[in-house]
């Protein structure tokens, strides 16, 4: 069920190529992660196999932390950590750590293709502004092609930043078996504090000998690949 399902940790970025065409209050909102200076918030998401599925599974729960052009994110099984100087990508499950030094590159290489911006500007047909309740605002992107026909937005109308996220999945067919009928990403505990710098540290995982990164004797058994 989760191999068709978006990646989670940065899924507050995913307007980005959408904005870029439509403008006004959802270019705001892509913009969001960088004028708000700090931030925190929780992640939970919840997964619906068919849309008469009114209790929904638990996919997980995960955490995002910014600060100034420093990242934080944690999801399920994964980690990401990217500061001023290198952006490392943990894989708990298949003990594997990646290592950029480069963290501009590494951004271009490993963040966008997750995101898969160009696919979304490309189906993104049409956008719906549902004005503002509670504070929040609400839009429907349509698609018409690829495997989420419709997703539902939910920013905050101070900060613009994405409070919620409800994806409506196409139905499986002998190509794509998809496995679900909508996912719904909530953001909660959102906080502008400054976060502890702690969060943006590679050194919880790597040590340098000579400059050269080393994985630290906690994580021995871990998988080290310089990119």
């Amino acid at each position: 069920m989760t191999r068709y399902f978006p990646v989670i940790l940065l899924l507050f970025l995913c307007l980005d190529a959408t904005a870029q065409k439509k403008g006004g209050a959802l270019s705001k909102i892509a913009a969001s992660r960088n004028t708000v200076p700090h931030f925190s918030m929780d992640v939970t998401v919840q997964v619906y196999e068919t849309a008469s599925d009114k209790k929904g599974t638990l996919l997980g729960k995960g955490l995002i932390r910014k600060s100034g052009t420093q990242y934080y994110s944690s999801f399920q099984d994964n980690e990401m950590i990217i500061n001023n100087d290198c952006t490392v990508l943990i894989d708990h499950a298949e003990k594997e750590v990646h290592y950029f030094a480069d963290a501009v590159k590494a951004r271009q290489k490993e963040v966008a293709p997750f995101l898969d911006l160009e696919a979304l500007m490309k189906t993104a047909d049409s956008v719906a502004s549902h004005g503002n309740t509670n504070g929040q605002m609400h839009y429907t992107i349509f698609s018409k092609t690829g495997p989420i026909r419709q997703t539902e937005v939910y920013a905050d109308q101070q900060t613009y930043l994405i409070r919620k996220i409800v994806y409506f999945y196409n139905e499986s067919d002998r190509e794509n078996d998809y496995g679900i009928y909508k996912a719904v990403i909530d953001y909660s505990n959102i906080s502008y504090n400054k976060p502890s710098p702690d969060f943006f540290s590679e050194k919880k995982y790597i040590h340098y000998k000579e400059r050269h990164p080393q994985l630290i004797a906690g994580y021995s058994k871990y998988k080290l690949f310089i990119d």
